[in-house]
């Protein structure tokens, strides 16, 4: 038992959610300029590096520790791989492999700025007939545990940037302006709502439904669908049926009460056993982030938690089995009704933090459009008038990019 604890025990507090990427990116650093530490074994290696099993996320909002934890999960090729093979319904990535898909999620993010920070594209290579094609996904997980009615906004940000940076680059490649030709087109960008929560997903799917005037208006407005993957859509039959990483991930985040959780330690043992047998190590760091995420969300006490996934170990699931009485022990203090009055407060809190965050971007703009209307009012051209923002009044370029045309225009 100590040999475990020593070779896979992590202590997990809820502070090390707010320092994991700090931490990890500093290590690297320190890794990168020849300062690392004298202990160069695999193990100790991928821990200084920023190894997603170093810094659990356990944090005070049980929503906010599954989404992060999602974002590990498609972080990962091969459960990317799968995710879009087995679970989209998609006919061009029926084939599709890991090698195929790259992680292009950062060249965004200064288009986008912190806002995004949190979310994912990825650039897949498909086949369709003899040609090799690039396909953009945006799969959006982060706070999808519970329906958000702006995801069409957020995609169509995405989108838009994602179209722009491309046609930039090949009218860079070509020496002129290529975009402006006949033939040219954009790449094919799907938009995938991975989703959670146990109730139905009843945000709509057309952008037009959330403009005024949207429906006279129609063939002015922008419009796509995107694919929802709801995971209480499919049975625990069909998910387990394709027996792979990404089915027992998608196993675990199904789990929304200690009663689930009971039931599935005693219905999937042999199943679990064999994904867990044939999975390559580095799936075990996930696996690790998503079972803490999932002891965070039932409330279970962060010493029984971590007694927990310390002992869990490297392909050691046979402890979790011997242990499942101490989730026994959660289901015995909440009932169902507690359960719902969580889930509804928890629901009541994102949707408060969300109208706070509105407020604040809805006086932002009244603000910068006054300090517009007074530079225009003193003659200054658009270019003058963004340079005043940006050097005496200390706008920053992100929110200029954000928001200055839309004042210029309304002004």
């Amino acid at each position: 038992m100590k040999q475990r604890r020593k070779q896979y025990g992590r202590k997990r507090t809820k502070r090390d959610a707010g320092q994991r990427i700090e931490n990890g990116t500093k290590e690297k650093l320190r890794e990168n300029s020849g300062r690392g530490t004298e202990d160069t074994s695999e193990k100790e290696l991928k821990r200084k590096t920023g190894s997603t099993s170093e810094k659990r996320t356990g944090t005070g909002s049980a929503r906010h520790a599954r989404d992060v934890n999602s974002k590990e999960i498609f972080k990962n090729e091969k459960l990317v791989c799968q995710f879009l093979r087995d679970y989209t319904g998609i006919s061009i990535f029926s084939d599709i492999r890991p090698e195929d898909i790259e992680d292009v999620t950062a060249k965004y993010h200064a288009y986008l700025g912190v806002e995004f920070e949190t979310d994912i594209v990825k650039r897949v290579r498909v086949h369709i007939g003899d040609e090799q094609r690039e396909v953009y996904v945006i799969p959006l997980i982060e706070h999808k545990s519970y329906v958000d009615y702006d995801v069409q906004m957020q995609l169509l940000r995405y989108m838009s940037v994602i179209w722009y940076d491309y046609g930039r680059q090949q009218n860079k490649l070509a020496g002129y302006s290529i975009t402006g030709r006949k033939g040219f087109r954009y790449p094919l960008i799907i938009p995938i709502v991975y989703y959670e929560g146990a109730e139905n997903w009843t945000a709509d799917a057309s952008l037009w439904k959330r403009v005024e005037l949207g429906e006279e208006m129609r063939a002015y407005i922008p419009d796509f669908s995107y694919k929802v993957v709801r995971i209480h859509d499919y049975t625990s039959a069909e998910i387990q049926g394709h027996g792979n990483e990404m089915s027992l991930m998608l196993m675990l985040n199904r789990i929304q009460s200690p009663e689930d959780y009971t039931e599935f330690i005693k219905t999937s043992k042999a199943y679990m056993t064999s994904v867990i047998s044939e999975a390559p190590p580095e799936f075990m760091d996930i696996l690790l982030d998503v079972f803490w995420a999932l002891l965070m969300k039932m409330n279970v006490p962060e010493e029984e938690a971590e007694e927990l996934v310390e002992n869990l170990g490297v392909k050691n699931m046979g402890y979790l089995f011997e242990n499942a009485e101490k989730m026994d022990i959660q289901a015995e203090r909440r009932n169902t009704r507690e359960a719902r009055e969580w889930a509804e407060a928890e629901k009541a809190r994102a949707e408060a933090e969300k109208a706070r965050a509105e407020a604040a971007e809805y006086s932002f703009r009244i603000i910068l459009g006054t300090l517009v209307g007074l530079c225009r009012n003193e003659g200054l051209t658009k270019e003058e008038t963004r340079i005043r923002l940006h050097d005496f009044y200390r706008v920053s370029e992100t929110d200029l990019n954000k928001y200055f045309e839309i004042c210029w225009q309304s002004d």
